[in-house]
């Protein structure tokens, strides 16, 4: 479980790189940060494509990067919107985001006015597609 202050640290990081993000084409900008069961927080942005559908979306940008940092568990993922009701993540992005989740994963979705919504991967994608369905362990790679 995270504490309150850990909460808080991913959605500030969250909205603080949500200015990076790349929307010439929509002008809607996310930010996402991922706290890895190694303590440290990645962050990712959402990066726009003329082609539309090539577009990434921050959470997988923030799940890319701790992957590439060495992670392999995500404890909680934080997005930050300039909606008045912060969204949770797409379907896509909630299914990558299952890949890393140990059944623990907290999402908190927050807008740039401070409200905020958390709840658990798992309330928000119960019955994901994953390495069981394959018979793989994902533990080896």
């Amino acid at each position: 479980m995270i504490t309150l202050k850990q909460q808080q640290e991913l959605v500030r990081r969250a909205t603080r790189i949500r200015r990076k993000a790349y929307a010439p084409y929509s002008g809607y900008r996310v930010g996402a940060a991922a706290l890895g069961a190694s303590g440290r927080i990645y962050a990712g942005v959402n990066i726009e494509s003329a082609a539309y559908t090539t577009t990434g979306h921050a959470e997988m940008m923030a799940l890319a990067a701790g992957v590439a940092g060495g992670e392999r568990e995500l404890l909680t993922l934080s997005l930050v919107t300039d909606n008045a009701l912060p969204p949770f993540p797409c379907a896509i992005c909630r299914q990558g985001m299952a890949e890393f989740d140990r059944g623990k994963m907290i999402v908190i979705a927050a807008n740039l006015s401070g409200k905020t919504r958390a709840t658990t991967l798992r309330r928000l994608y119960p019955h994901p597609f994953g390495s069981r369905q394959l018979g793989i362990d994902p533990a080896k790679y």
